[in-house]
């Protein structure tokens, strides 16, 4: 063959593969051919990606392609908008930058939750251990009297689950303890649970129970006078372990938590948290790096007393989602009215607002989701969720539930509620498939 030839061939061949490169780098980075105008057109990309997956997807109102799929648009704001039969739809104001992904991740939610039976024996006065994964109830209406007592269910939910019950009973009945009449307050690692007998006035009875293994009735002893020692021990574990989360933030989010915010909560995968402010203050811009892409939402950096955000250590963004006088806590089931004393004013005692300031640390009325990009809570008697920008804030359950008793499962696809489907039957824990 000539030389020449081979050369020639040699180079174009290179040529055109180096073309083809830079061509596939160019289309990957979001250009494509304006032929009207004989240019490249700098785009963006939009991944349009949902749980579950085969949602169509409409472009300001336009039904454009189905998840999962990503499209090319024009730098710009656009309304997305994700809708599947028997899902809420999932909607969202989002700018499209050249060269940046955009991922929808769209997590849906069903439009009509199943509900199903935990307990059939009734259930009173349910409170959530400080990790989420176990849920601690008392029993005192079961047909048999073995089935009455306290009890634990497991919000993890394992292989052996399918073999094995979830629930787990800790202690008897006793006919000088009505666990009708507790309160349960977890330790910080949810190893023991105080049942206390009294609330909201001066606690007569405190019982220290094991969480991992049954113990007798008889071995019960109440621990009332020990209560306040037991409850500043705990507050102090509390405290450590808060501060060992607090330290991976960077020396401004944590003066800010610790010293203008309350109900501190690190999401599951521990890049974000959420907090309720309780002083003015202000998060300074570009606090932490930003990745190339994040979130073209509104943020609120300037702090408002009385309103809860979400920080993401990733993103350096901070959202207002709620209203906190507007969510609603769990309230026990009361024992009686407080007592006054005698200049007529209403006697604190306290012991009990030991309790009562301790729960407020461990038992939060907003919870995480298992995705970290959610949060559950209580608002207008319904159930909602919210994402972590504030945006899509829906129901998910508008049923019947007592005292603002709701708790998230481990993997975020259950809720469980307390309620009474029949009038003359005690209300049960019911499982809420939301997803």
């Amino acid at each position: 063959m000539n030389p020449k030839r081979t050369w020639f061939v040699f180079l174009t061949a290179f040529f055109i593969i180096s073309a083809m490169a830079v061509g596939a780098v160019f289309f990957n980075r979001g250009y494509r051919p304006d032929f009207n105008k004989g240019t490249l057109l700098s785009t963006g990309i939009l991944a349009a990606t949902s749980v579950p997956r085969a949602a169509s997807v409409y472009v300001d109102d336009k039904l454009i392609t189905a998840t999962d799929d990503n499209l090319n648009l024009p730098p710009g704001s656009y309304s997305v908008k994700i809708i599947k039969d028997g899902y809420l739809p999932w909607q969202k104001e989002v700018t499209i930058q050249k060269e940046v992904v955009f991922l929808t991740d769209a997590s849906l939610f069903r439009a009509a939750p199943d509900l199903r039976p935990i307990t059939t024996t009734g259930a009173s006065n349910p409170s959530l251990s400080p990790d989420g994964s176990k849920l601690v109830y008392a029993v005192t209406t079961g047909s048999e009297e073995a089935n009455n007592g306290v009890w634990v269910y497991d919000l993890v939910e394992s292989p052996l689950s399918q073999i094995r019950s979830t629930t787990r009973q800790l202690t008897g009945i006793s006919g000088q303890i009505n666990w009708d009449k507790a309160t349960f307050v977890w330790s910080p690692d949810g190893s023991q649970i105080m049942a206390i007998i009294g609330l909201p006035n001066e606690p007569i009875a405190a019982y220290l129970l094991a969480s991992d293994r049954f113990t007798a009735v008889s071995q019960l002893r109440n621990t009332v006078i020990q209560l306040p020692i037991t409850l500043e021990k705990w507050q102090q574990q509390w405290t450590e372990l808060s501060g060992l989360s607090l330290t991976k933030l960077p020396e401004e989010l944590q003066k800010i938590a610790t010293q203008s915010a309350k109900m501190v909560a690190f999401s599951p995968d521990e890049k974000k948290f959420f907090y309720a402010a309780t002083s003015d203050g202000v998060i300074k811009d570009n606090l932490l790096p930003h990745p190339p892409a994040r979130s073209t939402q509104k943020e609120e950096r300037t702090l408002t007393p009385g309103k809860v955000y979400v920080y993401d250590l990733e993103d350096d963004t901070n959202f207002a989602l709620l209203d906190l006088s507007k969510v609603a806590a769990p309230t026990p089931t009361p024992t009686g009215k407080p007592g006054r004393n005698s200049k007529g004013t209403q006697a604190v005692n306290k012991t009990a607002l030991l309790v009562e300031q301790y729960r407020e640390k461990v038992s939060l009325p907003i919870h995480w989701l298992a995705d970290s990009k959610h949060l559950v809570f209580i608002e207008d008697s319904q159930v909602k969720v919210i994402e972590i920008d504030g945006t899509n804030k829906q129901t998910v359950f508008s049923g019947p539930f007592l005292n603002g008793f709701i708790f998230p499962s481990a993997d975020g696809t259950r809720l469980v509620v307390l309620t009474s489907l029949h009038a003359d039957l005690p209300p049960n824990l019911y499982g809420v498939k939301i997803r």
